[in-house]
């Protein structure tokens, strides 16, 4: 059977996509390199349109090391010259005065600010194209996933996705790898000039200074854990403070500060608490690294005194050798904190990676199916049985409707009857699986045909209108984006909200805030109405269209769509029954199947579940002459409409 998410459900979702994502990062944290130069590789893609300025970024880097090795070079020449007395230093290659250090001071230092430079300005343009790219495509591939699993998506989780990971792959790819690049070239250099002052020195220090990979293994293994549910509790935060903003009248309402106010200082501590713990972490190898490199330089000294006191070296190169190894040491004690950012910024570009590889909903393309024509004869549900992946029992079961070209079809129901599912059925939200059933669009399936083109055909208006941050035309054009300012003065007619957009001071370029928070519910759902009359597609589908209207409002708005239904191809699924006395066919859904179909005045002549319905909501007897009820049967139908059975939502 058919496994989807229902909105209701969407936080039991969430916990097993984190579920998911954390086992799936698990296998990752071994900083296996050819596992990380895979993860890498996999971004090249956003840096491939600007690959010339990304590499000679990194070109760039490589001279910017090696300096430290120049540097380092020149020192034994200088102080081998002042210890015997010369003017002149002594390069092996060439010689130079030693009046030219000044000058050879700020000639290195004026190459090594423009490389700073140029290398600086190639990371930033590339970083900034970068972190936009990832960016785009993250969305791109949220705009690309099925109902289900946008539904089962934390908005916090997803925030913190789109806005800090892509940041963290241009640290990544950019900062980090130059960052690695600089100091194995600086190491290299160094090394080397180490070596050619005297190897048996060299060995001793990078014998003793290897000792330090030892508790960066130990404290990187313990902070792993710290870092990504750093990540989690960082979505977390932003999920309280999203959920504040968009329940602010809810909050208000019931008083919730301190409950909201002690739900954000707890995720507060829990972030803090990680972080205090990644900090301690790397608190711990500062001393332990001082003391390595400490043992190192001591150890350097003692025999070096030796080999000069034996004339095996010089003064000179013996300062040169220690300065070089204080100029190696340096980047060496920070390995902790780097080797906790690059796996820190591993964490994200995974985190990256499980969203932009996720199966999505396909589209169908319309050069690989076919498009639809307006409908010519009828829509049908044959057989359809769906089934949400959180519920146990069956959402529908065995449904078969039609909805023939032109009419009006009315699904009537209480909560939770399968309604709205019929309604997203309908327009490809959810696909069927095999042996459950079709959906027929003038005989084709409309898993065979191109969605986009589907639902180009329709025009939805649900209970629960979404507005966009924007101004009142740019949410009528959702509906047709290349309309005219007049046809949507003309659908806001149609949906009797001329006088109220008149009154306002900047007309129908007023803003309606998030979620359209500056209007009404009525007025909302009438610019959802309008959107309808804006797109003018030959199939409507109403989800309790006029349920939040007054009883004013909803007989203009009413009259408004039984103009618009006329020669077109209606769904409506109503809470008001009234308004679908009308309807050529009414279906009664109960508990996912159809219970009876036909005319409100057939229907009513039953008395049954509609009959029923009808009364509980409008508590008066049809009007029209009905079978006299039997006592037991009065009885019943009193009891009944006493109880108040909840109707259609």
């Amino acid at each position: 059977m058919s496994t989807n998410t229902p909105p209701e459900t969407a936080p039991l979702q969430t916990k097993r996509f984190s579920q998911i994502l954390s086992e799936k990062l698990a296998k990752f944290r071994d900083m296996n390199p050819l596992h990380m130069l895979k993860t890498y590789a996999f971004f090249y893609q956003y840096v491939k349109p600007f690959k010339v300025r990304f590499f000679l970024a990194m070109l760039i880097t490589f001279p910017l090391g090696m300096m430290d090795g120049m540097l380092a070079a020149s020192i034994k020449p200088f102080f081998d010259a002042l210890a015997e007395g010369r003017s002149t230093l002594d390069f092996g290659f060439f010689t130079a005065s030693i009046n030219a250090i000044p000058l050879f001071i700020i000639a290195f230092n004026v190459v090594q600010g423009g490389l700073n430079y140029v290398s600086f300005y190639l990371t930033s343009y590339v970083g900034a194209q970068l972190s936009n790219a990832v960016r785009f495509a993250l969305y791109e591939r949220l705009l690309a996933f099925d109902i289900q699993k946008s539904q089962a998506l934390n908005s916090g989780f997803v925030i913190a996705r789109m806005f800090y990971d892509p940041n963290q792959v241009q640290n990544a790819l950019l900062q980090n790898t130059k960052t690695i690049i600089s100091r194995f070239s600086s190491m290299i250099s160094i090394a080397l000039v180490m070596f050619s002052l005297n190897w048996k020195l060299c060995l001793i220090a990078y014998g003793i200074v290897a000792t330090i990979f030892f508790p960066v293994a130990f404290v990187r293994k313990k902070v792993m854990s710290l870092l990504d549910s750093e990540a989690k509790i960082y979505a977390g935060v932003l999920s309280v403070l999203m959920e504040t903003l968009n329940g602010m009248k809810v909050v208000h309402s019931f008083t919730l500060y301190r409950f909201l106010e002690d739900l954000y200082n707890k995720a507060q501590r829990d972030m803090y608490d990680r972080m205090m713990g990644i900090a301690k972490a790397q608190a711990v190898l500062q001393p332990v690294n001082y003391t390595i490199t400490s043992l190192g330089i001591a150890v350097v000294l003692w025999y070096g005194s030796y080999l000069v006191m034996s004339k095996e070296i010089t003064a000179g190169a013996l300062i040169a050798f220690v300065t070089s190894m204080l100029m190696l040491y340096r980047p060496m004690r920070m390995l902790g904190n780097t080797v906790i950012m690059t796996q820190q910024l591993m964490l994200a570009l995974e985190r990256v990676i499980e969203i932009l590889t996720q199966k999505t909903y396909q589209r169908r393309d319309t050069n690989r199916l076919p498009s639809v024509e307006p409908l010519a004869k009828q829509i049908e549900f044959k057989n359809v049985s769906f089934k949400y992946d959180t519920r146990n029992d069956m959402a529908l079961e065995n449904v078969s409707v039609k909805l023939p070209v032109g009419q009006m079809v009315a699904l009537v129901g209480r909560s939770g009857s399968g309604k709205t599912t019929l309604a997203d059925l309908i327009q490809g939200f959810y696909d069927l699986k095999p042996g459950n059933g079709h959906i027929l669009y003038d005989g084709l399936p409309i898993s065979a045909v191109n969605l986009d083109s589907l639902r180009r055909q329709m025009a939805y208006v649900s209970q629960d209108t979404f507005l966009f941050e924007g101004t009142i035309i740019q949410n009528v054009r959702v509906g047709r984006p290349e309309a005219t300012e007049e046809e949507v003065r003309q659908a806001l007619q149609q949906a009797h909200l001329s006088d109220f957009i008149e009154s306002l001071p900047s007309n129908i370029d007023t803003h309606v805030g998030e979620r359209g928070i500056m209007l009404s519910g009525g007025q909302r759902q009438r610019l959802a109405i309008a959107r309808a009359f804006l797109k003018n597609a030959p199939i409507l589908i109403l989800d309790e269209a006029t349920s939040a209207l007054d009883s004013e409002s909803e007989l203009a708005v009413q009259q408004a769509l039984d103009d618009l239904m006329e020669n077109r191809t209606t769904l409506v699924i109503a809470h008001r029954l009234s308004t679908i006395r009308n309807a050529d066919r009414i279906v009664v859904m109960d508990k996912g199947h159809v219970a009876e179909e036909g005319s409100h005045e057939a229907l009513m002549a039953k008395r049954g579940i509609y009959y029923h319905l009808y009364n509980t909501q409008y508590q008066v007897q049809e009007t029209e002459p009905a079978p006299a009820a039997t006592a037991p049967q009065e009885q019943e139908q009193e009891q009944e409409q006493a109880q108040g059975q909840p109707v259609a939502v």
